[in-house]
């Protein structure tokens, strides 16, 4: 199950569902599930739908087991339902839409965004990068603020004359979570997405000057990472349910059709899971949380891509989608 943010003409954002090559509504099908289930009466769908259904994927997730309960009911009615009884609600919306007829946009409003670098073993051996300590990896924030969605510009900076993109598995908290163990990290996960990494590379090469105490230019990371529109998502959150296994995914990078770098999550120094175990011992997460689990790469392809203004940038993972976006002025 993939579900998506999207917004139709003429109204807000809704939650839909990927339904083959369309968006389905997922209130509305949740509705005629409902009705056609007689799970409830067929006058009083609307309303149950509209209460177990909210308007935003934040607030989807912030429900739970009993939203993700919700999800499945509607994408097992789509899947079994014949195409006739899908044209609508029983209180008249529209349930699918061809992908032309909506926008989507970002999956959802990050409440918080925490990136993870060097935890790719190619990476470190590409970049000459020193491991860290066993069971730790580099962790740093980026202000929410940045996140865009698919087929949005990312903004050139008047600050930098050098950017690049990395390819990074984003990983969507569920569950309010703290000290949690790597067996059972994985229970807080909502769902998974693609994440573009985009830095200010000569920010962080240069520095901002030797300044009183000197710093290296390590330490302007987060401000060269959190550049208005440097953190596309997207284009979906792709449940948990759909990757029981997210060391084992495969990923493609391109710039304007052309192959620059492959991954493969089997890679990771640490998974997925051993991450958000290093993670929570001392800071609480939050449904909505989204960790960034580093650049992938290869031995054969360099994690790190400049890029140009007009590039089309296009960052695939398996199982999730593939997340479009276009470098501008």
């Amino acid at each position: 199950m993939r579900v998506v943010t999207f917004e139709k003409e003429g109204s807000g954002s809704r939650i839909g569902l990927i339904h083959g090559d369309k968006i389905a509504d997922l209130r509305a099908a949740f509705e005629k599930a409902l009705a056609e289930g007689k799970a409830v009466p067929a006058g009083r769908a609307k309303d149950s739908a509209d209460q177990q259904i909210p308007g935003s994927m934040i607030d989807l997730i912030r429900r739970g087991d009993d939203g993700i309960a919700c999800v499945k009911q509607a994408y097992e009615f789509l899947h079994r339902a014949e195409e006739k009884r899908l044209a609508s609600s029983p209180g008249g919306e529209k349930i699918i839409y061809e992908k032309d007829e909506v926008r989507i946009i970002k999956p959802l409003e990050v409440f918080r965004a925490l990136n993870v670098g060097a935890n790719y073993n190619a990476y470190l051996a590409m970049m000459k990068i020193v491991e860290p300590y066993e069971g730790t990896t580099e962790t740093f924030w980026v202000l929410p603020q940045t996140v865009i969605g698919p087929e949005e510009e990312i903004k050139w900076p008047v600050s930098s004359q050098q950017v690049s993109c990395e390819m990074e598995l984003g990983v969507i908290i569920g569950k309010k979570t703290k000290r949690v163990s790597k067996d059972k990290a994985l229970d807080c996960v909502f769902g998974y997405t693609v994440v573009n990494d985009v830095t200010a590379i000569d920010l962080i090469k240069r520095g901002l000057g030797e300044g009183r105490e000197g710093l290296p230019g390590f330490f302007y990371l987060c401000l060269a990472k959190s550049f208005d529109t440097f953190q596309p998502i997207g284009p979906c959150i792709t449940l948990k349910d759909e990757i029981p296994d997210p060391q084992n995914l495969q990923a493609e990078y391109r710039v304007n059709g052309e192959m620059k770098v492959k991954g493969d999550t089997s890679d990771m120094r640490l998974k997925v899971n051993e991450i958000i175990e290093f993670i929570s011992q001392d800071i609480t997460l939050y449904p909505g949380d989204l960790i960034a689990t580093g650049a992938m790469a290869t031995k054969e392809y360099a994690p790190q891509v400049n890029v140009r203004v007009g590039d089309k940038i296009e960052m695939e993972i398996e199982k999730i989608g593939v997340l479009r976006n276009r470098v501008a002025d």
